[in-house]
């Protein structure tokens, strides 16, 4: 199997997801947006949205027999693709098609012309060293190092960002990125883990724990964050090293192995079922949880076995969290699914559907997961059935105590891989035959705040706040703002979130803002301002006189 491994070139399932279906009356629906019919070699792997309309795809398509494409763009919320990450060999040079050799594993999208890509690739300094054939692919071909790509201008170029010596970073693979916010990210891999606090545009290294450390052992397959200082770490092995020396070759292609074990379920399901998966062997599989609160100066581990890996984690909030794990040995499950209640400190493991609990699926393996909240979250899962691949999407309302197959499951025929979100209205899975499915979910009421009350003078300026405006969608929203009671004035700016007005009157001005995303109004708020002569003995208590008392 490690042999027949070019895994993602030469992936030969069909990926036609058919119809849509509702998930659950609290939730939405999926349908399939994207899809190639005759791309079945090919895969979108990772999607990340920039907003409800602008997105990235990682993957691979051999659009050419010279040529490969790694990295997609929407700009119609998934609806078309257009490639922004190339690489075409140069048929006067025959050691360009040693470019061909890496992957693009993860994705980041900043905004619509910004965004990250991260995965390995030959080093070029060995193809500037070596030429010509057949020294460049005696000596460079299997030199892999760490590939981070960054545009500013919606994928026309990409700057290579140098995460430190090449000599020192060969097969020191990144294949995970998480970021907290646009600023703040992590990216780990096989013995190495980084922090940026500038969009990923620098990198520093930081301090791991020693048995993830290993050049080709125990790997990070996951990371969560909340902050720079409080991280976890989903870590752990499918197929442990023996000890004995290799070859750059078997180094690749072992490498390779394990890492399409953690991104790709349908590879997960074939390497099970062919035999070439971890055994209980007594070498075990080394999962491990890491969780540290002082940014890496120490670690500690709140979850180890020797017979399962770990691979995504995920919290809602500073108590409730997630872990995805796969066992060494197959027990009649490709997959596992812990749930803790207090930080991570103690794991208790819950039950997915067996395959016959869903329409059409002999086996499946889950490939990712995401939670709204404590009681909501999806599964996005590959599955078999008897004649071809499935698509699994899994929901859950009750935390994860009951899982069900989203209506969507039986209507597709072929796997999803990976999924994303924005809020709870949004979200995509990407998979097989460069396919994406949409989430639609119901549209959320957003919430209106027409900031503190204020006391102000006779005909001063006075600035309402409508700052604290909140969509739980993530939808951007317009103000209307009005004079509910009080002697008329002249607003400026009554659209905005600041508008503001200064021919004041003694008297009592209540003024209303309501906010709309575009489907639902919110309630209204109400902000009361009292306008007092100057000099007067007011009570103040509840705003400010004199100024902007609303921000």
């Amino acid at each position: 199997m490690k042999r027949a491994l070019i895994g993602l070139i030469s992936i030969s399932v069909a990926f036609c997801l058919a119809a849509w279906g509702y998930a659950d009356g609290e939730l939405g629906y999926w349908q399939l947006i994207y899809s190639n019919a005759m791309a079945g070699n090919s895969a979108f792997m990772k999607v990340s949205p920039a907003d409800k309309d602008s997105l990235y795809v990682a993957g691979v398509h051999q659009h050419s027999a010279l040529g490969a494409t790694y990295g997609w763009k929407s700009t119609d919320g998934g609806y078309s693709w257009s490639p922004v990450y190339q690489i075409e060999m140069n048929p006067n040079d025959e050691c360009s098609m040693m470019e061909l050799m890496g992957f693009i594993l993860d994705v980041k999208a900043f905004d619509a012309d910004t965004a990250l890509l991260v995965g390995f690739g030959v080093n070029e300094e060995c193809l500037e060293e070596f030429p010509e054939m057949p020294l460049c692919m005696f000596m460079c071909m299997f030199d892999m190092i760490p590939k981070v790509l960054y545009t500013t201008d919606g994928g026309e170029s990409w700057e290579q960002i140098m995460l430190g010596d090449p000599g020192e970073l060969r097969f020191k693979l990144p294949n995970v990125v998480f970021f907290i916010d646009d600023q703040i990210g992590f990216m780990g891999g096989y013995g190495i883990l980084y922090v940026t606090y500038d969009s990923g545009l620098t990198w520093a290294p930081v301090e791991i724990p020693e048995t993830a450390k290993q050049e080709e052992g125990l790997g990070i397959n996951g990371i969560f964050a909340f902050d720079h200082q409080h991280i976890f770490l989903a870590t752990g092995d499918p197929d442990p090293d023996s000890g004995k020396s290799k070859s750059d070759e078997e180094r690749f292609y072992d490498m390779l192995h394990k890492i399409l074990f953690f991104h790709d379920p349908i590879y997960r399901l074939n390497a099970y079922l062919n035999g070439d998966a971890p055994r209980d062997d007594g070498k075990g599989i080394n999962g491990a949880l890491y969780y540290t609160s002082d940014g890496g100066q120490s670690w500690r581990i709140l979850k180890s076995a020797s017979d399962e890996s770990y691979y995504q984690v995920f919290f809602v909030d500073e108590n409730n969290g997630w872990l995805l794990a796969f066992p060494a040995e197959y027990t009649g499950e490709y997959h596992r699914i812990y749930h803790t209640t207090d930080g991570g400190e103690t794991w208790e493991e819950q039950t997915l559907p067996s395959p016959s609990e869903i329409p059409g699926v002999e086996v499946y393996a889950a490939g990712g997961m995401h939670f709204f909240d404590e009681n909501t979250g999806f599964i996005i899962a590959g599955g078999q059935g008897t004649l071809n691949y499935k698509s699994v999407i899994l929901y859950t309302t009750d935390g994860g105590e009951t899982w069900q197959a989203d209506p969507f499951t039986a209507s597709a025929n072929y796997p999803l891989l990976h999924g994303a979100f924005l809020g709870r209205k949004h979200g995509w899975a990407v998979g097989m035959n460069l396919s994406c499915a949409r989430y639609f979910g119901p549209n959320t009421k957003p919430i209106a705040d027409a900031g503190p009350d204020q006391t102000v003078y006779v005909g001063e300026e006075v600035h309402l706040d409508g700052t604290g405006r909140y969509d739980p969608d993530g939808d951007p929203l317009t103000y209307m703002w009005s004079l509910h009671s009080g002697d008329p004035v002249s607003m400026y700016y009554s659209t905005s979130e600041s508008p503001s007005f200064e021919d004041t009157k003694k008297g009592t001005l209540v003024f209303e803002l309501v906010v709309s995303d575009g489907e639902d109004m919110s309630e209204p708020d109400q902000c009361v301002v009292e306008v007092v002569e100057e000099g007067a003995d007011d009570d103040t208590s509840s705003g400010s006189v004199g100024g902007c008392g609303c921000f």
